[in-house]
Formats: C-alpha cells, sequence, structure tokens
C-alpha cells in the first residue's frame, strides 16, 4: 500500500477498503496486455502504481514500455502518484501524454485530507500547464 494518509484514495496507508496488490507489470507483460486491450476496442491503456509516486526502476520499466507501445496505436496514460518535473519529461519523451491524478480540493482544505505531504508536494501543483513537461494532467473523475 501507498505510505500517504490521503483521505481519498484506496491505496492509501489508511484506507480500511481491500484492494488486491499486484506488482508492477515488466515490459513485455505491459505490452502484450496493451496489445489485447487495443485488440478489444480500447484507444487508451493506463499504467498504475500504488506508491507515493514512481521509483527509478519503475520509471525505466514504464518508459521502456511506452517507447515499444507507440507502435500499437494506442494511447497511454499514467497514474503515478507523486511526480517530479524530471519524471514527467522521461514519460512524455516515451510516449506517454496524459497524467490522472485524482485530488480535486483546494489548498485551504488539504490538511484535512492529507498529512503525510504538502498541496504543494501534489503532481497536479509541480506539473501546472506551461511547467514544460509537455503532460495533460487530467483529474480521475
Amino acid at each position: 500500500m501507498c505510505p500517504e494518509d490521503c483521505k481519498f484514495c484506496s491505496q492509501s496507508n489508511i484506507s480500511t477498503g481491500e484492494v488486491e496488490r499486484y506488482r508492477l507489470e515488466s515490459k513485455d507483460e505491459m505490452v502484450a496486455a496493451a496489445k489485447k486491450a487495443k485488440a478489444a476496442g480500447a484507444y487508451k491503456y493506463c499504467i498504475v502504481n500504488v506508491d507515493a509516486g514512481p521509483s527509478d526502476p519503475q520509471l525505466e520499466t514504464i518508459c521502456a514500455r511506452e517507447g515499444n507501445q507507440r507502435d500499437h496505436r494506442i494511447r497511454v496514460c499514467t497514474s503515478l502518484g507523486i511526480l517530479e518535473r524530471h519524471q514527467a519529461h522521461q514519460l512524455k519523451a516515451a510516449g506517454v501524454d496524459r497524467f490522472n491524478h485524482n485530488l480535486g480540493i483546494q489548498r485551504a482544505h488539504f490538511p484535512e485530507i492529507c498529512s503525510t505531504h504538502a498541496y504543494e508536494d501534489a503532481s497536479h501543483h509541480r506539473l501546472r500547464p506551461g511547467s514544460g513537461h509537455g503532460i495533460v494532467l487530467r483529474r480521475h473523475r
């Protein structure tokens, strides 16, 4: 589970919901799953992790898969927790064009929702439009 205590997230360390745990798939497994999704009519494939943010090895695996994925004509988005600007650049270079986050709260209310990181640390704040990363931010609904 994620070490963060975000009240809105079923994967946070305070969640009481039953969430199955999965390891990050290998590049080949992700490519195969995306091909299967495309064959079933999907136009987008989303990669999600359960940590506060991607580790360097996780990001390396995701980016290696992304470079391969462009050949399969399926859009790729990610939901990876707190993302640093340089990581967004890596994802963009690998073909990711959307980054999903599920944070839709005003700064003043953030301390009521999460105590393990600051509002300013959230990816939607770090990666605001115009910061040069080239990825569109989308809020989960």
